[in-house]
């Protein structure tokens, strides 16, 4: 009998099949946050063989980092909406402690209501991102110049408000941020809805769209219609209410308040943002790769530190982790170009 013909595919055939694999292979990889979510499982797989305690794959690390890294996060949303803009904010972590500082003492010495301080110390964050946004779209200011002198307001206030001492909520207040949900932190349960929140306001509105128009071609957006100062102003607002709800749970979870918290947590906010595939240049990025470039750099400090490696590393590594995102977005953008 003889043998079955052995099947070919003809050439023109294995052409196309070679094309939709490309363009497949193109499709995954122009997800900016595709290559976060793979660096948080590689660097995972590697800790939980060789951290020396083998814990960290255990479910009190995983939820004990997810609360850590939670309040960058919330803060980070804001801060990536506005560097879709082409804007910067470096007052965040000012802001933050401001905020924190401010709702703790109607707490503690004028006995507010909860609801009420915080509601208080929201608006506070709010005005902060409103005075952003008004001295770069009013004023004309650039914006690293405008919130690099509102980053030292913010922060002299808190400075002078509080004489450079630390104040206390009540006890009960740390519930907010110390607490959960079933067995997940309520940081990180806020951190997730507004996530969601967000991301559909971003897809789903005109807004949303116009954010991204803003910051891909300012001018093309204005020749379309779109209020670009208005934009503007509602970025940086939001940035500072994000700030605020940022600052207000860290203050709760560590049961105190003072004006030196959070510094340093605006290199935090940008890095998470940059790290996550929002593009310096503007115009792309999304709010779910930014918690995961939040994620990722609280997962390295947690695998440095399971791995006893000196503290002062810490610094160096995500630098390097920056710098390795920057130079992803700019190839592929000269991808893109070609």
């Amino acid at each position: 009998m003889a043998d079955d013909p052995v099947e070919t595919v003809p050439p023109v055939r294995r052409t196309r099949l070679a094309a939709v694999r490309a363009a497949a292979a193109r499709q995954v990889m122009a997800i900016s946050w595709i290559g976060v979510l793979a660096g948080i499982v590689v660097i995972g797989a590697i800790a939980t063989y060789t951290a020396p305690c083998g814990c960290f794959l255990t479910g009190d690390n995983l939820l004990t980092t997810a609360q850590e890294f939670s309040y960058i996060a919330i803060a980070a949303l804001g801060g990536a909406m506005v560097i879709m803009t082409r804007g910067i904010d470096l007052s965040v972590g000012a802001n933050m402690a401001f905020t924190g500082l401010i709702t703790a003492t109607l707490l503690s010495r004028f006995h507010l209501h909860p609801v009420a301080a915080v509601a208080i110390g929201l608006a506070l964050g709010l005005g902060a991102g409103l005075l952003n946004g008004l001295l770069i779209t009013v004023a004309g200011m650039q914006p690293f110049i405008a919130t690099l002198g509102t980053m030292s307001v913010f922060r002299g206030l808190a400075l002078v408000y509080s004489q450079g001492f630390t104040l206390y909520p009540p006890a009960s207040f740390t519930a907010l941020g110390q607490g959960h949900l079933g067995p997940i932190p309520n940081p990180f349960v806020i951190l997730v809805g507004l996530t969601v929140l967000l991301s559909a306001f971003l897809s789903g509105t005109a807004l949303g769209r116009h954010v991204y128009a803003v910051g891909g071609n300012e001018d093309a957006a204005r020749l379309l219609g779109i209020e670009v100062e208005r934009v503007k102003v509602f970025v940086y607002v939001l940035a500072g209410l994000l700030g605020a709800v940022g600052g207000i749970l860290l203050m709760s979870f560590l049961g105190s308040a003072n004006p030196g918290a959070a510094t340093g947590y605006e290199l935090d906010v940008i890095a998470a943002a940059v790290i996550g595939g929002v593009s310096l240049f503007g115009g792309e990025g999304t709010l779910f790769g930014t918690v995961l470039g939040a994620a990722l750099i609280q997962e390295i400090q947690n695998v440095l530190l399971l791995e006893r490696v000196p503290g002062y590393w810490t610094t160096l590594v995500v630098g390097l982790v920056i710098l390795g995102a920057i130079g992803v977005d700019q190839v592929r953008r000269r991808l893109r170009r070609t």
